[in-house]
């Protein structure tokens, strides 16, 4: 039912701001980029994520059959939204990636996260757009909803990369779906059940996400195992 909704239009502008978005981050894997197949593969699992997460968002809410208020407001957001589809996030990229070889620095695990983020977000615009009589909503998406689930899944695979190289995998993993999840439910909560507030999502949440992200970044770069002594005189490894 999903796909009978989309055109190759659709498909194909609803697409254009994840790929832009992950060239970017990819380009931020400065010392060891990752392979651009499995990048490409983690990116189309976080589609499935998202097709997924149609199936699955009514059958949840008829688990929650809250009344309307601030119960059922926060559960919407935390679990039927926020919880949800970070999970499935999560599976994207660890079904994706996390058994790969080249995983072997902390920006890989970032960005690993984003790809699954961007190839959500990117059917998600898809199907904005099918539903949507405005083309432009889709770049509205490109700098809200894109970056939010690049800041809310990139930060995640920090620290299941931090787990999966340093070891304490479950410490790493709970602390990486509960920060996620936070943020994300903190997100929806203001921008779509409290419309009075939706304002912090975009001015407090969305940036403060992406500045934590950024220092995630920056210490990655700064402690990868890739990264030469003398950086200050070297230049990053040209991606390939």
């Amino acid at each position: 039912m999903l796909f009978e909704l989309l055109s190759w239009p659709d498909v194909l502008l609803g697409f254009a701001p994840g790929v832009l978005w992950l060239a970017y981050f990819w380009r931020k894997d400065v010392w060891e980029p990752e392979p651009k197949l499995a990048l490409a593969r983690v990116f189309l699992l976080g589609c499935a994520a998202a097709w997924v997460t149609t199936l699955l968002r009514p059958r949840l809410e008829v688990l929650l059959p809250l009344e309307e208020g601030l119960t059922s407001d926060l559960a919407d957001a935390f679990l039927v939204t926020a919880l949800n589809e970070e999970l499935l996030k999560l599976a994207a990229f660890a079904l994706g990636a996390l058994w790969l070889r080249e995983w072997d620095e902390p920006m890989d695990g970032i960005l690993y996260g984003t790809a699954a983020a961007l190839g959500f977000a990117s059917l998600e615009n898809a199907v904005y757009l099918a539903t949507s009589d405005s083309n432009s909503l889709v770049l509205v998406r490109a700098f809200t909803a894109n970056l939010a689930h690049v800041a809310f899944t990139g930060g995640m695979g920090f620290c299941i990369g931090l787990g999966k190289l340093h070891g304490r995998a479950i410490l790493a993993w709970t602390t990486g779906i509960a920060i996620a999840v936070v943020l994300h439910g903190v997100y929806d909560l203001f921008l779509f059940s409290l419309p009075e507030w939706n304002a912090l999502s975009l001015l407090l949440v969305l940036p403060l996400s992406l500045a934590l992200l950024g220092l995630k970044i920056r210490w990655s770069h700064a402690r990868s195992p890739h990264r030469p002594r003398d950086a200050s005189s070297s230049r990053p490894r040209a991606a390939a």
